[in-house]
């Protein structure tokens, strides 16, 4: 979790990088119930790996720093970043609806 909403925090894509993966086709992605996440495929040495992530903190999720930031200054639980990767699209998205809460994710 971020300590606190003041905190610095990071993307996906600064360790991602580092560990030799480059990202394509990074979008923000809608879900069934409305929430999103960010998605993309990583690829390393002809490898190819799904992922996805967002901000969680248990009762809330989103891609809005500001919002998560707000909340946590308020007084919410710390959020925490949610990285989701899977070699095929279909165990990512099954992955991410049972993390996010969503009962179908489109």
């Amino acid at each position: 979790p971020v300590p606190a909403f003041y905190s610095a925090e990071h993307s996906p894509t600064m360790c991602w990088r580092g560990s030799g993966y480059r990202f394509r086709d990074v979008v923000r992605r809608g879900l069934a119930d409305g929430g999103e996440v960010y998605a993309g495929v990583l690829e390393r040495d002809g490898e190819r790996l799904h992922t996805a992530w967002w901000m969680d903190n248990g009762r809330a999720q989103t891609l809005e720093q500001a919002a998560w930031r707000r909340d946590m200054a308020a007084g919410a639980p710390a959020y925490a970043l949610v990285n989701v990767t899977a070699e095929t699209a279909e165990a990512l998205w099954a992955r991410v609806a049972a993390l996010y809460g969503c009962v179908d994710v489109h």
